[in-house]
């Protein structure tokens, strides 16, 4: 009797399971570290933000109610999956917003698509910081 050579059927479907298994365990997991990288994107910017706002109120004794006021525009640090603005502004308080682009990615980041850092420092939503 001659032996063969090569797999059986049985054997290249073993395989392709197992690799289909291990995808769909691994491919969430990647695309959850992919969206809290960008986010953390955001956080740089949100807090770059501030650092200039700070610094403006330091030499203007007011808060910059917007970029055109003297404050550096920092939306090329986080532009290409948010958009920083400042949303809420008096002369002694702001506050920053970071929204997802809607027709990113990003904007399937379930609960953190709107990511504000306030004058006080404080961060909402936690769970996405």
């Amino acid at each position: 009797m001659k032996s063969r050579l090569g797999f059986s059927i049985i054997e290249l479907m073993t395989v392709v399971i197992l690799i289909g298994v291990l995808a769909a365990i691994a491919l969430p997991s990647y695309q959850y570290a992919v969206r809290k990288s960008r986010r953390s994107e955001a956080h740089h910017g949100l807090i770059k933000m501030q650092l200039e706002q700070e610094n403006y109120r330091m030499l203007n004794v007011v808060y910059a109610d917007d970029f055109g006021s003297g404050i550096n525009d920092v939306k090329a640090h986080s532009a290409s999956y948010y958009q920083i603005e400042i949303t809420d502004d008096s002369a002694t308080t702001y506050t920053l917003t970071a929204k997802a682009i809607t027709d990113k990615p990003q904007a399937g980041d379930t609960g953190c698509t709107e990511i504000t850092l306030n004058q006080n420092g404080d961060k909402t939503p936690s769970q996405c910081w």
